[in-house]
């Protein structure tokens, strides 16, 4: 990772929290909190981890539907920790010769005492850098979501799982 890398991926960080702390004060509505994540993601990267082989073979609508889907449970995910305006401390890096992935690492202390390791993973896309997944005290929202899902995805079935996303979405 490069400095200028590092720099980009902290600054990634805070911009997300920015955006998100609204949510400290109000309830976000979901297309709130889907504008406040949406330029932070590599939605696209999420899905095709997420899903695994069917990302290849999936057409363009299919993968647009999934992405759609999938960007609210994240969004939400995401939300959460930001919700009581936690302290965001940078943790030194790792130094990687990577220059498009790496990795920022953030404690968030609350006003309660409790705190809660962020891991960002974040990938240059066109010049940018997107966060990619995140862990909280070493639990991946990717790795969550693929266990919570883990039939529908075992069974490679992207307009079931697209479906099942967007029921779940719609009764919140």
């Amino acid at each position: 990772m490069t400095e200028s890398g590092r720099e980009a991926g902290n600054a990634l960080v805070r911009s997300l929290a920015a955006a998100l702390s609204p949510a400290a004060e109000q309830d976000l509505t979901q297309a709130d909190l889907i504008a406040a994540t949406n330029s932070h993601l590599q939605i696209e990267t999420m899905a095709a981890a997420l899903i695994g082989k069917p990302w290849k073979m999936a057409s363009p609508a299919q993968r647009m539907r999934l992405c759609a889907a999938l960007l609210v449970p994240v969004a939400r995910t995401l939300a959460v920790p930001f919700r009581e305006r936690p302290k965001i401390t940078l943790l030194p890096q790792r130094h990687s010769n990577q220059t498009d992935r790496w990795q920022v690492s953030t404690l968030l202390a609350w006003p309660t005492g409790q705190s809660a390791e962020v891991t960002w993973r974040i990938e240059r896309n066109r010049g940018f850098p997107r966060i990619y997944d995140v862990s909280i005290d070493g639990v991946s929202i990717l790795e969550s979501m693929r266990s919570q899902f883990a039939e529908i995805l075992r069974n490679a079935e992207i307009d079931t799982f697209s479906s099942r996303l967007e029921a779940l979405n719609a009764r919140d």
